[in-house]
């Protein structure tokens, strides 16, 4: 009986990445709302210190209600993080606490003026 495993992204496959198709939150200004659709869910997010991360999010299971977190970066789910941005086709990692959550990979990002 053979198993196959999905390999995980190669660096090679990293650096050649098209990193225009997101967006990086130290070149977001405090305060910036973004409309993130994942595979499976959608989710609010207003940048409160894009040097840092800081966020409010709300969307998905795990966010009923707006809630302080800290956006990580985006992965493929392994070991390479693009640390502080969201990426079309790439999954975002945040982090509440001592908990991390992985999203389903990423399907669009929209700037909106103001979140409801």
């Amino acid at each position: 009986m053979e198993t196959l495993v999905a390999a995980g992204p190669s660096l090679d496959t990293w650096s050649e990445y098209d990193w225009t198709n997101g967006v990086q939150f130290e070149d977001l200004p405090d305060f910036a709302c973004l409309m993130i659709r994942t595979q499976f869910s959608v989710y609010q997010i207003v940048a409160l210190n894009g040097r840092t991360g800081e966020i409010i999010v709300r969307g998905g299971a795990h966010f009923p209600a707006f809630t302080r977190a800290r956006l990580e970066g985006s992965s493929t789910g392994g070991n390479l993080l693009k640390r502080l941005g969201i990426y079309v086709g790439l999954r975002m990692e945040l982090r509440t606490g001592d908990q991390r959550l992985l999203t389903s990979r990423v399907q669009s990002i929209t700037h909106v003026n103001a979140l409801m």
